[in-house]
């Protein structure tokens, strides 16, 4: 009898061992999962950032320093909220709120920052000038123009696609 409860006592200390252990290695584990969820987040906040200052760059190419993009980021809930805003010289707006030409522009510089930041060798619009003016069409042109990588854009707007005719390859599809 003392021989079984000497057994026992020694399984329940093993036990006791491996249930210290495997609590130790969980505890490490969830640290290695925080750090990872950290290490993605700091990186997402970093590129974020960068997409910031790379529509920024461009904004004040086409404007001038009175308009500025940001993104306010509150990652406090359960899911992130990212708000992207823009700062003109009225005010700062909540970016849905934007005339469709301004809309349309700072998603086209955003498109733009991502296949940068990417180092993707493309990037396909359709329609991209659709809300802009004859200034603002050839100011993006422009800087279209000057950026690292191939770009296939579908437009109706041949006037605009003449004027750059030295910078582009026209593909006339149709009548």
């Amino acid at each position: 009898m003392i021989q079984t409860i000497q057994k026992v006592q020694s399984r329940i200390s093993l036990l006791e061992e491996q249930q210290k252990k495997l609590l130790s290695e969980t505890d490490e584990l969830k640290a290695a999962m925080s750090f990872v969820d950290y290490v993605k987040q700091d990186h997402i906040i970093t590129t974020l950032k960068s997409v910031v200052d790379i529509v920024n760059n461009i904004l004040v190419k086409v404007f001038d320093e009175t308009y500025h993009f940001d993104l306010d980021i509150d990652l406090t809930g359960t899911k992130p909220r990212i708000t992207p805003k823009i700062k003109k010289p009225e005010g700062t707006f909540p970016i849905l709120t934007v005339g469709g030409g301004l809309l349309e522009l700072i998603s086209l510089f955003v498109r733009i920052a991502l296949v940068i930041i990417s180092k993707r060798k493309l990037l396909v619009l359709d329609e991209p000038f659709r809300f802009l003016d004859a200034q603002k069409k050839e100011l993006v042109m422009e800087i279209l123009s000057t950026l690292d990588f191939q770009i296939i854009m579908v437009t109706h707007d041949l006037q605009l696609v003449e004027k750059f005719r030295d910078k582009c390859t026209i593909v006339r599809i149709g009548g």
